[in-house]
């Protein structure tokens, strides 16, 4: 779901940060300075810009959100693009990930443990991994063993500490 206007740039290959005053030679009288543009970039980078056409008024530039018919930005706009990008990503795992989650939610066993289970395999447990990733801990160390950082495999099975209990 890419914009046909965003142009693939290689990443610059100068440091400093880039300023309003430092950015005004690359036009010069509504023409692209070509010469300013090629000490700048990468003779491919240079020649996608110098493709960009320009205006000929001097028009203030405006930001155009693509994805609706104003061309704002809204947060539900936001949220179908994300989901259409996601899904779109995972098409081709979806049939198998069906499968797997209808046989887990079938399970013959007690629906808490099928929570339990199911919220195992979704990293969704309470682990001190899980805590620090949220800002929650500052360490993530197994309580028990002192030793590997707490996540779901090593809280339900690798702490070697789990067989002496």
């Amino acid at each position: 779901m890419e914009h046909p206007t965003i142009v693939d740039l290689a990443p610059l290959g100068f440091s400093h940060e880039f300023s309003v005053e430092y950015g005004l030679g690359w036009v010069f009288r509504w023409v692209w300075n070509s010469a300013t543009l090629q000490q700048l970039f990468n003779p491919r980078d240079a020649e996608l810009i110098h493709s960009i056409p320009l205006s000929t008024k001097p028009v203030e530039d405006v930001l155009i959100w693509p994805f609706t018919p104003t061309g704002s930005y809204t947060v539900k706009s936001g949220y179908r693009f994300l989901y259409k990008s996601q899904s779109l990503d995972n098409n081709d795992s979806q049939p198998a990930d069906n499968t797997f989650w209808k046989k887990i939610w079938g399970l013959q066993v007690q629906p808490k443990v099928r929570n339990f289970l199911w919220r195992a395999l979704k990293n969704s447990i309470p682990t001190k991994l899980n805590f620090k990733q949220r800002i929650i801990l500052a360490d993530d160390r197994c309580d028990q063993c002192k030793g590997a950082t707490k996540d779901v495999i090593h809280a339900l099975w690798s702490c070697p500490l789990l067989s002496q209990a």
